[in-house]
């Protein structure tokens, strides 16, 4: 009952009854873990890692992410790493409904590249009472585009669709031009009563 932070690398467990835990940070693989009590979570991290063969995996993980976000609904501080964004990119493609967050802090591990993007844009949405939005630019390990294309092409859909919302402009590789682009969506579709801070 004393415990108060609870870090889970790699396989840990499957179940998460924690209901006394302030600080929940999980860095996971592809196995499943369930958040079944963590009603005291005011800060929450979480990732997920993938090797090979992900398009066998890719309907279940976006169940899993979403179901972890379920979880999350209350949590003040939330941080999520780039795997997790382009997971739950796939999830707005698929038409998975998102729950409402009402996070008032929020950190993005991600990288300025169109896999990313739609994830991003969803949580925004869902999340209307964000005070202040980090973007931390890594180089970390995510999941390929090859893996990801090759999932939109079972799923029949047309990646040049789903990638690129009709806002951002991805048509130069210049990264400088890549990342102005970005920060205007950003801005274009913040609500004007929104008081958000951008931390970049």
């Amino acid at each position: 009952m004393k415990l108060k932070r609870l870090d889970i690398d790699n396989e840990g467990p499957t179940k998460i009854v924690a209901p006394h835990i302030h600080c929940l940070r999980v860095r996971h693989s592809h196995r499943k873990c369930s958040l079944v009590d963590v009603s005291s979570l005011t800060e929450a991290y979480l990732n997920i890692y993938y090797s090979n063969c992900y398009y066998f995996k890719a309907d279940f993980a976006q169940i899993y992410v979403l179901s972890m976000l379920q979880k999350l609904q209350n949590v003040k501080n939330l941080a999520f790493g780039a795997a997790f964004l382009q997971m739950l990119s796939l999830a707005e493609f698929c038409d998975i409904p998102f729950p409402m967050l009402k996070v008032e802090v929020l950190t993005l591990e991600t990288m300025i590249v169109p896999s990313f993007i739609p994830g991003i844009a969803k949580l925004l949405q869902n999340s209307p009472g964000v005070k202040f939005l980090k973007l931390d630019l890594v180089n970390s390990k995510m999941i390929s585009d090859w893996d990801l294309n090759y999932y939109l092409d079972l799923k029949g859909l047309d990646q040049n669709q789903c990638w690129i919302p009709k806002d951002l402009d991805f048509s130069t590789s210049l990264e400088p031009k890549l990342m102005t682009s970005f920060m205007e969506f950003l801005l274009e579709n913040t609500r004007e009563d929104n008081t958000s801070q951008y931390n970049w």
